[in-house]
């Protein structure tokens, strides 16, 4: 195996860690739903960003939730919370669309932003309130 020095093992440890921030700006936490189902309806609540289609929303949402599909996030990012330290929490179905879109609020600058842990379906199968 041939060894890296200097510069180049600097990189590629930095590289190969990127995904873990490498200590770069903030990172995308996880929110507990037991946690969220009970400050929904609160003046506490976090922000509820729905990032689903507008028919899966119509279906069944999150009370308090604001639904921006993660393909029009980036055009409608003035439709959330000026504050961006607010604490955001995001959700698709399963997953993959919440973290496009919890990407697009980092790279926006907001700070406080998590991703609902079991998303949709979770909150679903745990028969937590909905609309």
């Amino acid at each position: 195996m041939k060894r890296v020095n200097g510069w180049g093992s600097a990189f590629l440890v930095c590289t190969l860690t990127a995904l873990a921030g490498c200590g770069a700006g903030p990172s995308v936490q996880t929110f507990d739903p037991t946690v969220l189902s009970a400050q929904v309806g609160l003046p506490e609540a976090p922000f509820i960003l729905d990032v689903r289609s507008a028919n899966e929303f119509a279906a069944g949402h999150i009370p308090q939730a604001m639904n921006i599909p993660h393909d029009e996030l980036l055009d409608r990012i003035s439709e959330l919370p000026t504050d961006f330290n607010a604490t955001i929490v995001v959700h698709c179905h399963a997953g993959p669309r919440a973290e496009q879109a919890e990407a697009i609020l980092l790279e926006s600058g907001y700070t406080d932003v998590h991703d609902l842990d079991g998303h949709w379906r979770g909150w679903v199968q745990e028969n937590r309130p909905q609309q």
